[in-house]
């Protein structure tokens, strides 16, 4: 009887563990994962020291759209005048990967695959092959729990990939995103398709 209890309890603390493994979905994206109530960002947008140009250009896209997301709309209830609140996003919320003192613990938006930014390399686990499990033709939008802050890894196999995928971000609201991993196909990036 006592061995089946603490198999018992083995396994739900497995299934507990299991279900926590990512508390993070892209429907929530960009509220409440990386903009708080008020409309303040918190996180970091990180390039690879190494990314091409379209990293950079793709993340600043990606930073644009969340400043659009970040105004605040008050409506004066005597009024009825509707006041916009600003919240400007940092320029030091921009960082290259190597230099990112503590990774483990910041939310994050990871642009570039592993074999150009050394913190996608790092929320992969560090594959061997840096090409591993990407492939030509396809992106992938993927939120991963780094360590209770969200991290969202935005990468494809060649730079087109990596392009369509920050587009996809970057146009959130007509992609209606939600899970936890999103595969962006496509050979324009006007035929964008998501799975």
């Amino acid at each position: 009887m006592r061995a089946f209890l603490n198999a018992t309890i083995i396994l739900l603390i497995l299934a507990a563990a299991a279900s926590f493994a990512c508390a993070f979905d892209l429907k929530d994206y960009p509220k409440p994962m990386f903009i708080d109530e008020g409309g303040n960002f918190n996180g970091l947008l990180v390039v690879g020291k190494a990314a091409a140009s379209s990293d950079v250009i793709g993340l600043a896209d990606i930073k644009a759209s969340l400043q659009r997301d970040s105004v605040q709309y008050h409506r004066n209830k005597i009024t009825g005048l509707v006041t916009l609140e600003v919240n400007i996003i940092p320029v030091t919320a921009v960082k290259l990967d190597s230099d990112i003192d503590d990774p483990d613990h910041q939310a994050m938006i990871v642009v570039g695959g592993p074999c150009t930014n050394s913190i996608a390399a790092r929320l992969l686990g560090y594959p061997r092959n840096c090409a591993e499990g990407f492939e030509e033709g396809r992106a992938v939008i993927r939120v991963f729990d780094n360590n209770g802050n969200p991290a969202i890894l935005v990468a494809g196999m060649t730079k087109k990939d990596t392009m369509r995928a920050t587009t996809v971000l970057a146009n959130h609201r007509e992609f209606g995103l939600s899970g936890q991993e999103l595969v962006v196909s496509s050979q324009t990036l006007k035929e964008l398709t998501i799975a």
